[in-house]
This record gives C-alpha cells, sequence and structure tokens, in this order.
C-alpha cells in the first residue's frame, strides 16, 4: 500500500448513500490545482496512491466516518469503497458495524483530510525503514540480530534465515550447556601460591541453588621465575569450607607439591582416576588447597586448567 498527502477541497455527497453502500457520489473532483486558464482541475488516480482515506462528516461537525476509497475510480460516476467505518485510533483496516452510518445528500466529504490512518500508515513506513534499513550486527558493530532457534544452536548455526547474527537467550544456554564438560582457566599469582593452605584459591563459584559441580580434571601449569617454592604440600581440589581431597590423596587426585618447589617450570594433571569422590556437596564452591602447610620464598606463578560440569539435581 502507497499513499499520496493531498490538500483538496472538500466536497459534498450528491446522493445519499447507507450504512451498507460501498460506493458514493461527489458533486465536484476539482483540486486546488488550476490550468493555464485559472480553472481548478479534476483529481486523477495520479494524484493518489494505491489507497487514500476521507472522512464522512456532518454539518456541525459533531459526527464523523472514516473510510478508504478505491483512487482509480475518483473519477467514475461512484467512487467505490474499500473499507468503511474504520476505528478513530488509525487502524487501517478494522471495521466497526457500529461506525458505518446513514448519509443524506449534501454531507460533507473530506478526502483531503489528515485522518488518523494516514498518520498510522507514516508509523508503519517508518518503523519497516528502521528496520529493513538497519545493518546486520557483528562483533564491532550495533545491528540487527535474530533469535537462534533450537535447531540452530544444535547445529552451531551462525547465522539465521534472515540473514543476521544469530544470538542465544539466557534460557535457552542454559538448556544447551547445563552437563556440557566446560574448561576455565584461573592464574594462580605467587601470593595465591604462598597462602593455599591458609587461604584456598576459588577454583569454581558455588552453580546455585538446586545445582551440584562434577569436577572433571585439573591441570596446573607452573612457570618458575628464579625462586623455587620450599615446604607446602600436595595440592588438591576441595569442596569449600573442607581440607579433604576431593578424590582421595595419592593415585593422581592430588597434585605433588614438587611441582612447585623444582627449579623449573612444569605441568602435572589430577583426576579422579577411579577413585570415589567424597560426600557431594550441592551449591558449593571448589577451591585449591595445599595440604600440611603454606608454601615459602618462591616466586613463580602457575595457571590452573579445570574442566568440569554443573548438574541440576
Amino acid at each position: 500500500m502507497s499513499l499520496t498527502f493531498n490538500s483538496i477541497p472538500q466536497k459534498s455527497l450528491t446522493q445519499s448513500i447507507t450504512s451498507a453502500s460501498s460506493t458514493f457520489k461527489l458533486n465536484n473532483i476539482k483540486s486546488w490545482a488550476k490550468n493555464s486558464l485559472g480553472i481548478n482541475i479534476d483529481l486523477t488516480s495520479a494524484n493518489f496512491g494505491t489507497t487514500a482515506y476521507g472522512i464522512f462528516r456532518n454539518a456541525t461537525g459533531t459526527i464523523i466516518e472514516i473510510f478508504s476509497f478505491d483512487p482509480t475510480t475518483i473519477a467514475s460516476s461512484s467512487i467505490t469503497i474499500l473499507k468503511r467505518g474504520l476505528d478513530f485510533n488509525g487502524d487501517l483496516t478494522t471495521e466497526t458495524t457500529n461506525y458505518k452510518l446513514d448519509w443524506p445528500a449534501g454531507t460533507v466529504v473530506m478526502i483531503g483530510t489528515d485522518a488518523p490512518q494516514i498518520f498510522q500508515y507514516l508509523k508503519e513506513y517508518i518503523d519497516g525503514i528502521a528496520i529493513s534499513g538497519s545493518p546486520d550486527a557483528s562483533e564491532t558493530a550495533k545491528g540487527i540480530v535474530e533469535e537462534a532457534t533450537d535447531a540452530e544452536v544444535t547445529a552451531g548455526t551462525s547465522t539465521g534465515g534472515t540473514g543476521a547474527k544469530l544470538f542465544i537467550t539466557p534460557t535457552k544456554l542454559q538448556t544447551y550447556t547445563e552437563d556440557k564438560v566446560k574448561t576455565i582457566t584461573v592464574n594462580l599469582s605467587s601470593a595465591d601460591i604462598l597462602a593455599l593452605n591458609s587461604s584456598p584459591k576459588e577454583l569454581l563459584p558455588a552453580p546455585g541453588s538446586g545445582k551440584l559441580i562434577v569436577l572433571e580434571n585439573i591441570t596446573v601449569s607452573y612457570t618458575y621465575v628464579s625462586i623455587a617454592y620450599t615446604s607446602g604440600g600436595n595440592l588438591r581440589p576441595v569442596w569449600r569450607g573442607s581440607t579433604v581431597a576431593l578424590w582421595g590423596t595419592g593415585a593422581g587426585g592430588e597434585i605433588v607439591s614438587s611441582l612447585f618447589t623444582t627449579a623449573s617450570s612444569g605441568v602435572k594433571a589430577a583426576n579422579p582416576a577411579g577413585a570415589a569422590y567424597v560426600s557431594m556437596l550441592s551449591n558449593t564452591a571448589i577451591d585449591l588447597y595445599a595440604n600440611t602447610a603454606n608454601f615459602a620464598t618462591g616466586n613463580g606463578t602457575a595457571k590452573v586448567f579445570i574442566k568440569y560440569r554443573t548438574i541440576t539435581l
């Protein structure tokens, strides 16, 4: 649909119409435009878009009816009405029976007026341009995105059917990442290493009510600087507030303290290795703890690579 906005002289009905009439006749179809002789020229369909709106109004201006008509019939003996009894809030298409009225000959007809449908048309047109003319979003620019469907999430699709980048809602993200193995990295400063017995380092925060962390593996990559650590104890993942090794002691369930007390860099890992977990605790953080005592004197740093799952109980 398209509209053209005109100022048109007021008209009147030459014949009465009923609430069921689908055509009407005007006293004239003159425009404000004049020819070279100064005579007002007739309106043609070219003066309008594909649809036009008008208003029937009584003589005192206390009653109106909004209608749309077919501009291609403007020069016909009868002008075709497309919609009658349109709402006063600008609805473009909905007809209301109670708003369709009988109108006598001589009724004022305004076909170059500001019916609310004109403003609604403009709003919808501008809204459409604002969306269709906007760029798709990227990593460096804001723009249009599209929510990913379940199938697109499962397939790892990055672009949707509209051509826009896909996004995933937090709820859907939780659904698809829960119980999936994830990997994070926790950095250990020298100060962290020196205090691992008295102040265990957080590896994973509490996952929330009704949820449980299942730790799959930890790998510690140690960077020797210039002074080896002394003292200390084996490194073990523990539930927050506990000092009991999550996977039991030895047999791969701990990382031996020599990783930090040797004057060289190195990498060691710990995992369940068939050992039984200690009692599982829901909504509880997991820390890295140095058994026996704090380390002393060293200045190296480390990274802890953690593989884990979160499950809902």
